[in-house]
């Protein structure tokens, strides 16, 4: 009896499309499992995943196949880098190049933030990268990013990007100044910071996120 995998690939292509699409952002974080006591990524919750995982699972050949597909065609955001960083290194390059919209939103160090440009650099199709706008430097400040310096630190992620799509797509496409945003910190309940969401550091990410995208644009084309 013929079985799932010898269905011609482009009909199994539309089928893991159609159960391994989130329409909702994917918000992961590091969880404890409640029978192992052990940490591990899991959804952030609440999430109402529209998603059927179990695919990626079945064998090797067909994860092999899905995974490129579910990483491709859905967005990852996580609060915390180090998570991030976590999937990253279980992902692996050959994962990790089929990444398309992947972001942290809490405070991140300079070595963390140069892991994950590590990471992300087979990431050649990237289309979307969100970091926050404040960061903690060497002596334990929380400091706002200044565009040179996100661009620096993004700089080799930037450059295969950028080379990518200057080979392999055409005029209207090439621009890399947008894969890059910047939002507000979002800080954990336990900072207390009422003044997170206030429209000073609204306008503060705001800032930073167009000097950033102007300064890529100058710079990529």
């Amino acid at each position: 009896m013929a079985g799932f995998l010898d269905l011609p690939f482009e009909i199994r292509c539309v089928f893991y499309k159609q159960y391994l699409k989130d329409d909702n952002l994917i918000e992961m974080e590091m969880v404890c499992d409640l029978k192992s006591r052990r940490r591990r990524l899991g959804l952030r919750w609440p999430h109402k995943s529209t998603v059927s995982p179990a695919l990626l699972f079945i064998n090797k050949e067909i994860n092999a196949e899905a995974a490129s597909i579910f990483y491709s065609i859905n967005k990852f955001f996580f609060d915390d880098i180090d998570d991030l960083n976590a999937l990253l290194r279980l992902m692996g390059p050959s994962k990790a190049q089929h990444l398309r919209h992947i972001g942290y939103q809490r405070l991140a160090t300079t070595p963390q933030l140069e892991e994950l440009v590590t990471h992300l650099t087979p990431a050649k199709f990237l289309t979307s990268l969100t970091i926050s706008h404040e960061m903690i430097d060497k002596k334990g400040w929380f400091r706002t990013h200044s565009a040179k310096q996100v661009v620096k630190l993004l700089a080799p992620l930037l450059e295969v990007v950028g080379e990518t799509r200057k080979n392999e797509f055409d005029d209207k496409n090439d621009d890399v100044s947008g894969i890059v945003s910047i939002r507000a910190t979002r800080w954990p309940m336990w900072y207390g910071r009422s003044w997170n969401r206030s429209d000073a550091v609204m306008q503060e990410a705001e800032a930073v996120d167009a000097e950033v995208k102007a300064l890529v644009k100058e710079l990529y084309g």
